[in-house]
Order: C-alpha cells, then structure tokens, then sequence
C-alpha cells in the first residue's frame, strides 16, 4: 500500500483543518494545529540532525503532545520508539542504545531520571523536555512549547510507504525488542476494519481523503479513548483499529 502516516494526516488536516483531532482534559487541538505543532517539532528535528530513518524515543504519558510528537517524528521520515515510562535508569540505557536513538521527548516528571542516565547516552544530539508543573527545565534541553513556538513549520513531502515503523515489545522474554513494519504494510492492515462499513480500502491519499469525507457525510468519524498507555502496543494499536489516527486520534486523558 502507497501510503505514509504523516503524509495521510497531512492531507486530512488540510482537508479538514477545523475539525477536531486531540482532545486530553478540556484541551482540544484541531486537525490544522495538530498539523502545525507537530510540523513545528519536525523542523526542531532536522535543525538538531536528524533525519529519514532517525530514531527518537518518546517517554511520555499519554497526552496530546505524545501523539504530536510522534507524527513530528513521521514528518521527518524517522522512526518513534516508545518507551516505557516505568523503566529504570539500567532498562532506560538499555532500550535508548539499543534503538539507537538520537533525540527523546521526555515527560517533565522524569527529568531527574533523565539528568541522571544523559551522560551515559553520546549518540543522543537533543532532549525535548514536556512540561507537566512537576519539574524545572534541565540544563540543555528544549522545552516542549518553545521548541514550537521557536521553529518554523516544515513543509509537507513526498515519503517512502517503506519507512520503518517500530514498536518495542515489553521484554517478558528477555530484554525489549524492536519489531519493524513498512508504513504501508501497517496502515494496509488496519484500515481493513472499513470493510465493516461497506467502504474500499484506500490505497492513495486521494483515495484515503473520499473516504474520510464519506464518514463525515454519513456522520460516522470514529472517536477512541484509548485506555491503555499510548507507549504500549495495547494502546497505539487499538487506536490504529479504531481509524482513530486517520480520522480523529482523541488522546487519553491519563496516564494508563
């Protein structure tokens, strides 16, 4: 199947710029703005290095910033790593180089685990701090809402369906493992829940758009509120099932 995530949600979020895309507490974020601040994070990627097939971890609660930063990480071609917030310092290192990765959103409540392990991770060139009220910025990170404000949206561009989605298993038989899908082979399997609507299965963007317009005519845009942490399978895949990262991707509200 010909198709990306970002390069999908790019094309939603102009076709329905004003429809609403996350939603965590009383926060509502609009496709447009979604679009933006994640576009926004994407060009404080390459400004920082990184690039098609770079690794950035993301160690966050789930909110609207997790899944912003995940499509910020698509926007580049690169590949999100979830990670799992209940680690320590030894798992943290492990999972981090074992990824290779070299940028991660980290979750303000854990910046002293992440004071603690940096120097222990060379390879990583920047760490995005979200602030949630709990801890001061340290010292060489970017804060969430700066590093948007500060950028420059990047432009929409062309990808490769062959990108490499990732997800990290929970390591209940050994240490964790990356397990690598395409783009296109992940999205193929999952917009197969249509055929219960008597839709086709859209394998262009052109396509993916008329029937995200059929679903709104019929009033049918599915809303999920995943449950389960965004950084586990359980969690991002039923959202996935649920078309919720095509057509509305409403975070959860708590942390899992």
């Amino acid at each position: 199947m010909a198709l990306h995530f970002a390069t999908a949600w790019e094309a939603v979020a102009q076709d329905q710029p004003n429809h609403t895309a996350l939603i965590c507490g009383d926060r509502e974020v609009s496709w447009g703005e979604y679009d933006r601040r994640a576009a926004c994070l994407a060009d404080l990627l390459l400004k920082h290095g990184l690039g098609h097939d770079s690794k950035v971890a993301i160690y966050a609660h789930n909110s609207n910033e997790y899944i912003e930063a995940q499509y910020a990480v698509f926007k580049v071609g690169g590949c999100p790593v979830n990670v799992n917030y209940r680690y320590k310092a030894e798992e943290l290192i492990y999972i981090l180089e074992n990824s290779d990765a070299e940028a991660v959103f980290f979750q303000g409540c854990y910046a002293a685990r992440i004071w603690e392990i940096r120097r222990n991770l060379p390879n990583v060139k920047l760490f995005i701090q979200i602030d949630d009220g709990t801890e001061s910025l340290i010292d060489d990170a970017v804060e969430y809402e700066r590093g948007i404000r500060e950028a420059s949206p990047l432009p929409a561009r062309e990808r490769s369906p062959d990108d490499v989605y990732m997800l990290y298993t929970g390591g209940t038989t050994g240490m964790p493992k990356g397990v690598m899908y395409s783009h296109g082979q992940f999205i193929g399997v999952m917009l197969g829940a249509l055929r219960a609507l008597d839709l086709p299965n859209p394998d262009t963007t052109e396509n993916l758009i008329e029937v995200v317009r059929e679903l709104r005519n019929r009033e049918l845009t599915p809303i999920c509120l995943p449950a389960c942490p965004l950084m586990h399978g359980t969690g991002m895949w039923n959202d996935r099932h649920n078309l919720k990262t095509w057509l509305r991707p409403t975070s959860a509200l708590g942390r899992g």
